[in-house]
């Protein structure tokens, strides 16, 4: 069995599908072929062992599984568009980490006063 791919191409079907309802909606939005993105969606549900979707009169509704996944496939997506102003932001000085090592009183004493006329 081939190891299980989770990429972007592969989720994002999941996630239209879960907003749209309607799996063809779902491939016109997401320029893929309907048969891809049901493909995609019906392989990923077999590897995992569970239904992502269930049929309904109008279209499809995540099944619980796809709720569950539907989370974290949003959260990767927020974290994918974050990044960008993320890198800049470390690229200019505004995001980092700074490691200062001092005695007790240097930190309670110079440190604050320091600081604050820095921000």
């Amino acid at each position: 069995m081939r190891p299980l791919r989770l990429d972007l191409t592969t989720l994002n079907p999941v996630l239209s599908t879960a907003d749209t309802r309607n799996i063809t909606r779902r491939a016109e939005r997401g320029h893929l072929a309907l048969a891809a993105a049901s493909q995609r969606i019906s392989v990923l549900g077999a590897r995992f062992g569970v239904q992502l979707f269930e049929r309904r009169a109008p279209g499809v509704e995540p099944a619980e599984a796809g709720r569950a996944l539907v989370r974290p496939v949003r959260q990767l997506h927020a974290k994918l568009h974050a990044l960008p102003s993320e890198v800049v932001e470390l690229s200019r000085g505004i995001m980092g980490h700074l490691r200062i090592v001092a005695n007790a009183s240097a930190l309670s004493e110079c440190l604050p006063p320091a600081l604050a006329r820095r921000s």
